[in-house]
């Protein structure tokens, strides 16, 4: 997440209490029949909408209905361990014993993926034995990922770019192979 969206959230929640902040879900397409989840923060529904439709439409995409582009993705939990503090065998065996769905070795962390309803039960029992992680959280991961060239990547990270900007923006996720250009 980035650490703009992080800053305008803690600074909604220090505004007082005379406005109702709600987190809302849409969901729709961009680009080249890419999907978007797209989680928001708001005190305003109708504004996040009609900006996040917008910067959609600009795109070549538009907003869906709720439940047009969940059943693409997993909802899921994810903990990131670093390598550099604890083996293999010793996160490996955490996760089976707790009931996480996935343990992966990646180049600098190790990544344990749980189902969104064990995700809690797992990471308690990571926080038993582990004192600190990269990062821990629920996310929303596709099942099957969209292929992309490099004129179709500039694109739609543009498009991201645009939707990261809106104050209401908390998370974006797609199921394009986006790559850094």
């Amino acid at each position: 997440m980035p650490k703009d969206n992080i800053a305008r959230a803690i600074s909604k929640s220090e505004m007082g209490d005379s406005k109702n902040y709600e987190n809302l879900r849409y969901e729709g397409f961009g680009p080249f029949n890419s999907a978007f989840i797209i989680e928001t923060l708001t005190d305003n529904k109708n504004r996040s909408a009609s900006s996040i439709r917008t910067i959609l439409q600009k795109n070549g995409g538009r907003l869906g209905e709720s439940g047009s582009t969940t059943h693409l993705f997993n909802n899921c939990g994810v903990i990131h361990i670093d390598k550099k503090k604890y083996g293999e065998e010793e996160v490996f065996e955490i996760a089976t014993n707790s009931g996480a769905k996935d343990c992966l070795n990646l180049d600098n962390y190790y990544e344990i993926i749980s189902k969104k309803e064990d995700f809690y039960k797992v990471k308690s029992e990571f926080e038993k034995k582990i004192n600190n992680f990269k990062y821990s959280g629920i996310e929303w991961r596709p099942i099957n990922y969209l292929e992309i060239n490099e004129d179709q990547n500039k694109k739609i990270l543009e498009m991201l770019d645009s939707l990261e900007e809106l104050d209401d923006v908390q998370n974006i996720y797609t199921n394009s192979n986006l790559r850094n250009i």
